[in-house]
């Protein structure tokens, strides 16, 4: 039987599309001269600590904090995070801008793929139809599209985690006229999969998965817009991790309560989301205090200074870049691999 949502209507609209739906209606009736500055410390506290970084430590709670998971992962549940480590330390020994460059491209592969993740589980829920436009060429071209843009453009007020971690493409100089038809060809393809999706869902499966269009569509208005129509550092930051963050916070804890019916345990719905979610922040925090106190000091009306000076030198900075990397390089592995619908994750497709 085919169906429209991945959890439920008032869930889907509740999680994965109204916030960002009422962030949007915020940031249009935004004047410009306030979306032209970076963005603030409370902003940065609220929507990087509290949805990116702690959507990254929520892996935890759906891996190591569950014993029959970790006993899943075998050994890499100890390799990842070891071989990262070690990887990270190297390269920062070296160079910490090649550490940034190539975090920079990482984070763009693991933003790309959670969204076809999620859209894959919509798959799922749907029931296999056939289409000429495939549903992966579409999820990734709303995606990197975007970011192929902002290569070109190279007037972009904003950057991915630090200066120059992109590698511009100043060599094409591409006009403004062509960019503008690639933007048009951009919203015709999504506009032609949309007509695709429709028709054909109707008539193999009976029944129009709206929540499936729902996530490629917004997905593609909130990387168009947040990268190639706003020129803003606050509007692609807030966008982004809210569009990134929220949708798999959610979903780590809706794994963890119907993996918990499906296995007879009684543990508290508002317990379960509670320890997840606050728990997670507090860890972020933790993290965020780690760059702050040992590399960066420049939150210091968050982050008290304690240790200051202490990471100084070649093999400390590059021992502290790979302590403090290791949840978030993590985190992108592991996220390709207790989500897959395979014997390996049982759970995954009870839960769908």
């Amino acid at each position: 039987m085919s169906n429209s949502w991945l959890i439920s209507q008032k869930a889907d609209l509740s999680f994965f599309f109204l916030p960002l739906v009422a962030i949007w209606a915020g940031i249009f009736l935004l004047p410009s001269s306030v979306l032209a500055h970076d963005l603030p410390l409370w902003a940065w506290a609220v929507f990087i600590l509290g949805f990116d970084v702690s959507h990254v430590w929520s892996t935890l709670f759906r891996t190591y904090t569950d014993k029959d998971e970790t006993e899943r992962l075998g050994k890499k549940a100890w390799s990842i995070p070891l071989l990262s480590f070690l990887a990270v330390f190297v390269l920062c020994f070296f160079s910490v801008h090649l550490f940034w460059r190539i975090l920079a491209y990482l984070a763009v592969s693991h933003f790309a793929k959670q969204q076809f993740g999620f859209l894959a589980l919509y798959r799922v829920r749907q029931g296999r139809i056939r289409k000429r436009i495939p549903d992966k060429l579409v999820i990734y071209l709303a995606v990197l599209y975007p970011v192929v843009y902002w290569h070109v453009a190279q007037d972009r007020a904003f950057e991915w985690f630090v200066s120059g971690d992109f590698v511009f493409l100043q060599h094409l100089q591409l006009p403004h006229q062509k960019l503008i038809f690639t933007n048009v060809l951009y919203w015709v393809i999504l506009a032609a999969w949309l007509i695709e999706e429709c028709i054909t869902s109707v008539t193999q499966v009976g029944k129009i998965a709206y929540g499936k269009i729902a996530w490629v569509l917004v997905t593609a208005f909130n990387w168009y817009f947040g990268i190639v129509y706003f020129n803003s550092d606050i509007v692609f930051s807030i966008t982004n991790v809210v569009a990134h963050g929220l949708p798999y916070m959610v979903l780590v804890v809706w794994y963890k309560l119907r993996k918990n019916t499906s296995l007879n345990r009684s543990v508290p719905v508002l317990q379960m989301i509670a320890t997840i979610v606050f728990g997670a922040i507090v860890l972020a925090y933790i993290e965020e205090f780690g760059w702050d106190m040992l590399l960066f000091r420049e939150k210091s009306e968050l982050f008290p200074a304690y240790f200051v000076g202490i990471f100084e030198g070649s093999l400390a900075v590059a021992f502290a870049y790979a302590l403090l990397a290791l949840p978030q390089i993590t985190h992108y592995i592991l996220d390709g691999i207790i989500w897959k619908i395979s014997a390996s994750n049982p759970h995954v497709k009870q839960m769908l």
